[in-house]
């Protein structure tokens, strides 16, 4: 999410009402990554925290996602395209364990 989330500080001086809607959601999943460090540690535990916590807000994040990209002011080098042409390689984490949200952001 690194990549996505750099592609959202820039464009705040351009839409800073979007940017700021898809940082919401961004910091929402550190924040349970976060708790999945510090407090969860087992795998099992980490991964039932993703399914039931952290996969409700990628999939309104990508909704929202879908949902802005239908203006048809938005432009194609906007960051939400970017993020919409690697839904897959964002949800990596929900899957595994093993894959911190840092990796694919």
């Amino acid at each position: 999410m690194v990549g996505a989330l750099s592609y959202f500080l820039v464009t705040f001086a351009i839409e800073p009402l979007q940017a700021q809607a898809a940082l919401d959601y961004i910091a929402k999943l550190y924040q349970i990554e976060q708790h999945c460090r510090e407090v969860l540690i087992d795998k099992t535990k980490i991964m039932n925290k993703r399914q039931t916590d952290s996969e409700l807000i990628v999939t309104a994040f990508f909704k929202w996602v879908y949902e802005q990209r239908q203006r048809t002011d938005m432009l194609p080098s906007n960051p939400l395209t970017y993020a919409s042409n690697r839904q897959e390689e964002l949800k990596v984490f929900l899957a595994n364990p093993d894959v911190t949200i840092v990796s694919t952001l």
